[in-house]
């Protein structure tokens, strides 16, 4: 039985910037970091709370701009995380000169690389969901 997710993982356009990111505007910590220059490959474990994020991206001849996803397009639609105090974050990343969009219920903005980044309060975390959903094509 999956008990939660352990980390998301997000292929940065600028590594160092969007590490410094996560780390500065919302709390995050280095968990441990790593590179491979063999590959030209690095990553960073982040983490705060029970939340973790791997952040990976290129070094060398390998750092190339990424693609920028469309919201008709696949791959990660957004992260979001509880928080245990929301005004407090959200006054956090205005202060950063972040655009935040929402209210104190549930707020959302872009990291560096375009993810869309969502915040709601911990008190409410209980999504009403049905434990199956069925649905017919």
């Amino acid at each position: 039985m999956i008990k939660l997710v352990e980390h998301v993982a997000i292929t940065a356009q600028d590594f160092d910037k969007t590490v410094e990111f996560y780390m500065k505007n919302l709390g995050f910590s280095l968990k441990s970091s790593s590179i491979n220059r063999e590959k030209g490959t690095r990553g960073a474990f982040l983490e705060a709370g029970q939340a973790m994020i791997e952040v990976f991206g290129f070094v060398g001849d390998k750092a190339v701009q990424g693609p920028t996803l469309k919201d008709e397009e696949t791959g990660l639609k957004h992260l979001c995380f509880l928080v245990d105090d929301i005004e407090k974050m959200l006054q956090r990343l205005k202060d950063a000169g972040v655009e935040v969009n929402g209210n104190s219920n549930f707020a959302n903005f872009k990291d560096p690389n375009g993810v869309i980044v969502q915040l709601r309060p911990s008190s409410l975390s209980a999504l009403k969901l049905p434990k199956y959903v069925i649905h017919e094509f």
